[in-house]
């Protein structure tokens, strides 16, 4: 089905789990043109309250202000530096937007404006290599996570020092099956939604198992492939 409505922002009150999102306002609709989206992927909104889509089947980034206001968008169809194949996910620290390019299995970076600053990654198993990124985050010390394929977390510097790696295919603690998104909290706990075995795994910001949630299912906590996972850093909330 095409992905005809893309953004859905929520508020949701403070006062206990059970109290319900409240919808706030909603933007996008299928297409080519500013503010239209082909099958988007992840979404990041900075400290400034600018949010940032990676409209995957556009092959572009685009910026819109907190209200849906279009901004800018950058990008096209291409392994040239800016250019992207099938751009999965976004994150942002400081002026810094960083993307995963799928198909192209590379990070580049750009600041917030679109300006193009660098890249690394080719494809591969080793370690700085990716095979089909699809989920990246910035903790708070600037350190840039990156899950692919190959059933793994890869941690660098944000100027691409490889710093460690991760992970394995299985079922057990601390492996992964097709991981997607992935989260850090204020702390640098890392959220990682773990696709083929329906569940979160939560890790220290070294790899460290600490613990998960979720099994297969429809049901209340259960989740079925979990494509990406939020933390609110303020309340410690988790979304799925």
């Amino acid at each position: 089905m095409k992905s005809a409505i893309l953004l859905l922002l929520v508020f949701v009150a403070l006062a206990g789990a059970d109290t319900p999102p409240v919808f706030v306002r909603m933007w996008g609709a299928f297409g080519l043109g500013e503010g239209q989206f082909i099958h988007p992927g992840g979404v990041e909104v900075d400290s400034e309250g600018f949010v940032f889509v990676a409209d995957h089947g556009n092959q572009r980034i685009q910026k819109f202000a907190g209200d849906g206001t279009f901004v800018l968008a950058w990008g096209d169809s291409g392994t040239a530096d800016g250019q992207f194949r099938w751009p999965d996910d976004v994150a942002v620290y400081v002026d810094t937007v960083y993307i995963v390019d799928y198909a192209a299995s590379r990070v580049q970076k750009f600041t917030s404006d679109g300006t193009y600053l660098g890249k690394w990654g080719s494809k591969g198993s080793g370690d700085g290599q990716f095979d089909n990124p699809s989920g990246i985050a910035v903790d708070r010390d600037g350190f840039v996570y990156v899950t692919d394929t190959r059933d793994r977390v890869q941690k660098f510097r944000g100027d691409s020092t490889f710093v460690a790696t991760w992970g394995h295919f299985g079922t057990g603690d601390g492996e992964f099956w097709e991981p997607k998104g992935l989260s850090i909290d204020a702390i640098g706990t890392v959220y990682v939604a773990d696709w083929g075995n329906h569940r979160i795994q939560i890790l220290s910001s070294s790899g460290t198992f600490l613990g998960k949630f979720g099994t297969q299912g429809t049901g209340d906590g259960e989740l079925w492939g979990p494509q990406d996972v939020a933390v609110d850093t303020a309340t410690g909330a988790v979304y799925v």
